[in-house]
This record gives structure tokens, sequence and C-alpha cells, in this order.
């Protein structure tokens, strides 16, 4: 088994219109291979990060940031976690994110599956669809090869737990007045709403404990921590599909929340680009090396490209979705505001009910 024992990556800056924004001292990640070659360990770390929200073009941006006591953020994540290769058990026992004046996020995850013989399968459908002539047929025959391989991989357990360093009362108290009541009033509010956004998940009893250790921490913000241990594992795809439903649902409720407070889309694609970075250490010990293939060149006559019918069926297909969705999305919410008077980040109130329908 061929790894890279130690990967690093020295000081790092992202400057916005000539101006620091973020910085990170150093990334590191280590691999270390049993001496029989059965398990992998590994642990990585991004650490020295500091974010300073002071200078963001938005002026309700930097009032939220102050209100929360954020122009300066520094923290580091950290991550550890073993790879047996026979029963390709994955387990990730360290992925947190600790930073000053917030608090700490620890995600603990194990999935089966993960084998070496999974891997190759991943590496030959991506040949197969590669060499397919037909490259549509080739990407839906991929599509299909990858559900199939979903299935081999099964759900162990998970657990999150955030230890609060006082921004959560600072939270309730900054979203609270957006909505004209008090931390205690917006808190109530929430613990409302939590069943309501749960229930897509469809799995009574996890979304029991969650409702349960939610309320809990609400009513005094120190330390949550929900796991999921079933008493056999799960098929993947399982909560794989729990999981998009419950993030589409979080995203329509919190997304205007969220827009306010980072600055806009602005600060939402700088979170993006912060959590790119907080991924990459995921990206070296979990996934596998592609293997480097060179592709020939063919040219093709634009004639042929223009008369090809599933192509155009394709392309014509493309072009409608994004010709309807752009005017859902910015017709819809006009309307609302015209037949109901709701504000933008009122309009969860009718998405909300019609995702749960």
């Amino acid at each position: 088994l061929m790894l890279v024992s130690t990967i690093h990556v020295g000081a790092t800056k992202i400057t916005a219109d000539n101006k620091p924004v973020m910085s990170i001292d150093e990334i590191t990640a280590n691999y270390t291979v049993d001496d029989d070659e059965t398990k992998v360990d590994f642990d990585a770390a991004i650490s020295g990060i500091k974010v300073d929200t002071s200078s963001a073009p938005d002026p309700k941006a930097q009032e939220a940031m102050q209100a929360l006591g954020l122009q300066n953020i520094a923290g580091e994540v950290t991550m550890k976690g073993g790879w047996t290769l026979a029963d390709g058990k994955m387990d990730i026992t360290e992925y947190a994110f600790d930073f000053e004046n917030i608090g700490r996020l620890d995600i603990n995850v194990s999935l089966s599956g993960y084998t070496l013989a999974f891997i190759k399968s991943l590496q030959d459908a991506a040949k197969a669809a590669e060499a397919n002539p037909d490259k549509a047929a080739g990407q839906q025959a991929m599509g299909m090869a990858m559900m199939g391989l979903m299935q081999q991989l099964t759900y162990n357990s998970a657990s999150i737990r955030f230890d609060d360093a006082g921004i959560t009362a600072k939270i309730l108290d900054y979203a609270g007045k957006q909505q004209g009541v008090d931390g205690k009033q917006f808190a109530q509010s929430i613990k409302g709403m939590l069943p309501m956004m749960l229930g897509q998940m469809n799995m009574p009893d996890l979304q029991n404990q969650i409702v349960t250790a939610a309320n809990a921490y609400i009513d005094d913000p120190k330390s949550i921590e929900v796991s999921a241990k079933p008493a056999q594992p799960l098929p993947f795809p399982q909560i794989m599909g729990a999981g998009m439903g419950l993030a589409f649902v979080l995203a329509i409720i919190l997304g205007s929340a969220a827009e306010d407070l980072l600055g806009g889309v602005r600060g939402i694609f700088m979170l993006t680009a912060v959590l790119s970075l907080v991924a990459i250490p995921v990206v070296w010990l979990a996934v596998p090396a592609a293997e480097q293939k060179a592709r020939p060149i063919v040219a093709t006559p634009i004639s042929k490209i223009f008369a090809d019918p599933d192509l155009l069926r394709l392309s014509g297909g493309i072009l409608l979705l994004h010709a309807v969705v752009p005017c859902l999305f910015t017709g819809m919410p006009l309307l609302i505001q015209q037949q109901f008077g709701w504000a933008s980040d009122q309009h969860w109130k009718l998405y909300l009910p019609v995702l749960i329908g």
C-alpha cells in the first residue's frame, strides 16, 4: 500500500481589495500504515486560523460581527481517524472546529464498506464512462453504477458535539432583535419549529433525541451532543437522502438570517472559501487519488454536434431548466411580497409547509 506519509502547506494568506481577510499558519496531514498493512491511521490540522471581519464592505455585516463580538476570529481545525482495509471501516474519531469566543464543534462518523475493492470499482466506473463513445450514455451508466456502489456502504454511527464559548446567547439576542423580539422569545420560537424542521428525516427516535437535546441546550447553552448508533448498520443512501432533505429545509429557513449575518452574497462566498479550506483534510485523507490518463483530442465537425438528437435533447432540457428556475426564484419572492406583504426573511413560512407537505 503506497501512501504519502506527510503533507505540509506553509503560511497562507487571503486578501480582498488588497486587505488581509484570512490567514493560516500551516496545514499538516500525516498517515501511518501498520506493519501488516491492514490499517491506516491519519491525522490532519489547520493551525493558526485568523479571520478579520472588521473590513467587511457591508455595514450591516460589520454591525452583526460587532454585536457578536467576532471582529477577529481565531482557532484551528483538527482531524483524526483510522481506516481498516479488510472491511473498509472508516472511523473519523475527531473532526473538530475550535474557535475562540465561539466554541468547539466535534463530529465523529463511522462507515463500513469503503474497501480497496470499492475504490477500484469507482475507478473502473469512471474509466468505463470515459471510454464510452456516447458520452451521455456513459455518464448515465456512471450514475447508475454510483448508485449501486453506494449500496455497499453502511452507516455505523455518528455524533456531533458542540461546547459553547458564549456565542449561542449572542446569536439568539441578535437574531431575536432582527425579528423584533428578545433572545428568550426567539429561543422559544426555535423550540417550536424544530419538530417541523426535522419531520422530513422520517426517523422518529433520532428526531426526538435531537429535539430533546436542542431544547435543553437552548434553555441552558453549555454543551450539546447528539449521537445516532443504530442497532444494525444502515444503508448509507438512506442516511444520505435524509441528510440532504434536512439540509435543504434548514437552508430555506436560515438562508435570510445567514445573509444578514454574513453581509449578503459576498459574505456567503467568503464563508464558502473558508469552508473549502477546512475541507482540505477530508479530500487529502478520504478521497482516493484518481488515475491519471492521457485523453486523446478528437476533432468533431460543429455541424455534427448540432445535428446530434441526444445532445440537442440534453441541451434543450438544460436550457429550459435554467430558464424556469431563475424565473421561479426571482418571480416568486415578489409575488409573496405583493400577496402577503411579507419581507424576504419571512418567506420560509410559506416554503417550509410546502416542503414538509
